[in-house]
């Protein structure tokens, strides 16, 4: 289930609740839409779905069934999401309005994506790299991908992005 809690007050609101379980929950952008994954035991399957803040507007739609969790909301009507194809994932912009499912055309087996939804930092597949090269990409303009250096005695796990307009921060193991 999803719940809110309220920072200054400490108030706990109950987001979903039910039989499923629901996990990743990704705010939209204005702070008024929740978009999380559903996983329903007695269908044996999960969702992508979409609730408001209040537990109201609750829709898991069927065409957004059996895709990976989300990655996070490019803007106010599309959340990006890794949908899973063989070894590794591919991005797609789910459309809130219409549920219309768009491939950016990036294949990924992590993903992350700056706060403001304009940017993406991926391990993601390309010719000439190395798999588990991260790169960090404008959304919807893979040509300009850009590889991340890292010192070979570091593996790389995840790339969060710190306030827009200042470069990612790389979370690290080294080895």
């Amino acid at each position: 289930d999803i719940a809110t809690v309220d920072l200054k007050s400490g108030a706990y609101r109950q987001v979903t609740s039910g039989d499923d379980t629901d996990q990743h929950p990704r705010w939209n952008h204005a702070g008024d839409r929740l978009a999380f994954v559903r996983r329903s035991w007695t269908q044996e399957t999960s969702y992508i779905c979409l609730v408001n803040p209040d537990g109201s507007d609750l829709q898991c739609p069927q065409e957004w069934k059996s895709l990976g969790a989300p990655v996070g909301w490019i803007d106010h009507n599309r959340v990006l999401l890794l949908r899973a194809s063989g070894k590794w994932s591919e991005l797609v912009a789910a459309d809130v309005r219409d549920y219309r499912l768009t491939s950016l055309g990036e294949l990924a087996s992590v993903a992350s994506l700056s706060p403001d939804g304009r940017w993406l930092a991926c391990s993601c597949e390309r010719i000439g790299y190395p798999p588990g090269t991260w790169f960090v990409v404008p959304v919807g303009r893979s040509l300009e991908a850009r590889p991340v250096v890292v010192p070979r005695d570091v593996a790389m796990a995840t790339i969060t992005f710190s306030n827009v307009g200042r470069p990612p921060t790389i979370s690290k193991l080294s080895i």
